[in-house]
């Protein structure tokens, strides 16, 4: 008569259950937390090798919103504070997320920039980017957006 060994298994079988007990989801994803609602630019700032940095928003541009749709577009708005009132900048263009969401690129029609993600929740985005200008002196852009 054949014994059948079941310890290995069992063994797998618990392993597998507790691996999947253990996983904890960290809440929306980076897709939902963008698309969710209209982000507003509250600062974009280059930050130097030495840490000083400089301000390269507008008071002007602080109501404006970027909406990020589900369709891969996002609407970009020059709102009630306008810069030029003669000239109204809104427009529309392509965006993605890109190596598993730590990164979100901006489609234009003949160029692209990439911000890698620092933080994002429901009521604020986060987004760095490093700039090579002069090799010897680069520079990181970071903006903020609230809702």
């Amino acid at each position: 008569m054949k014994t059948f060994n079941h310890i290995p298994g069992l063994s797998f079988l618990f392993l597998l259950l507790f691996v999947s007990a253990c996983y904890k989801n960290d809440g929306p994803a980076y897709l939902d937390l963008l698309t969710k609602a209209p982000w507003i630019m509250r600062s974009d700032q280059f930050i130097n090798a030495s840490g000083q940095y400089s301000e390269e928003i507008q008071d002007c541009q602080r109501d404006d919103t970027w909406t990020f749709k589900t369709d891969d577009t996002y609407d970009f708005m020059d709102n009630a504070d306008k810069c030029d009132p003669l000239h109204s900048l809104d427009y529309s263009s392509g965006w993605a997320l890109v190596e598993k969401e730590a990164v979100l690129v901006f489609k234009f029609v003949f160029d692209e920039y990439r911000y890698r993600i620092i933080t994002i929740n429901e009521t604020t985005l986060v987004l760095h980017k490093i700039n090579i200008y002069n090799p010897n002196k680069p520079t990181v852009q970071k903006i903020t957006f609230n809702r």
